[in-house]
């Protein structure tokens, strides 16, 4: 299992970017849906559209090959690579899609990190809708409420900026285009805080 140096991973968009699988098909029934620029999808869509666009919403996620299809940004699989190969103990933490599409979702999103990752680390995958009770150093993730859920976690919440997150308060971020250098600079800054802490 994890332990507090234990690198933990979200996945749907984190280290793949689902825009690709979910946004055209939005665009075809809404013209002006060009991006993702709320979350949770379906929730935004009932509270910014309609019930039927959260009908549309919800069915794309819940389609077979939606995970399946995902694109994975290079910049996390190279940071993924890259701590595997520093001998970190990288894992991923990931929502099950629930009621009766749970279980091709896990299958889906098992596929997925043994498709880049390899049949070993992809049996160091917890899925769990309380990502606060995984033991970690830090976990990367694009969701705006982990920040807030430090309080009751063991590690330390890194956003991956966003459109959803933006406003978010939370010091440590990376982004989907420079995430090995993004990731460095936070684990340096998180190393000099503590270094000032002890010292006073």
């Amino acid at each position: 299992m994890t332990t507090i140096n234990s690198i933990l991973f979200d996945l749907d968009g984190t280290l793949f970017d689902y825009s690709p699988t979910w946004v055209p098909q939005m665009n075809k029934r809404y013209p002006d849906i060009n991006k993702i620029i709320g979350y949770p999808l379906t929730e935004h869509q009932l509270s910014t559209r309609s019930v039927l666009a959260a009908q549309l919403a919800q069915e794309l996620i819940y389609a077979p090959r939606f995970y399946v299809d995902e694109q994975i940004y290079d910049s996390a699989y190279n940071l993924v690579k890259y701590l595997i190969e520093l001998g970190a103990d990288v894992w991923f933490v990931t929502s099950p899609v629930p009621n009766y599409h749970r279980k091709i979702s896990l299958i889906s999103k098992i596929s997925q990190i043994r498709r880049f990752f390899g049949q070993d680390i992809s049996q160091k995958i917890i899925f769990s809708t309380r990502k606060y009770e995984v033991v970690g150093k830090y976990l990367i993730d694009d969701q705006p409420e982990h920040p807030k859920e430090e309080i009751k976690a063991q590690w330390k919440a890194i956003l991956v900026k966003c459109d959803y997150n933006e406003f978010v308060e939370c010091p440590r971020r990376v982004s989907t285009h420079n995430m090995i250098e993004d990731f460095q600079k936070v684990t340096i800054q998180d190393q000099w805080d503590i270094k000032q802490m002890k010292q006073m």
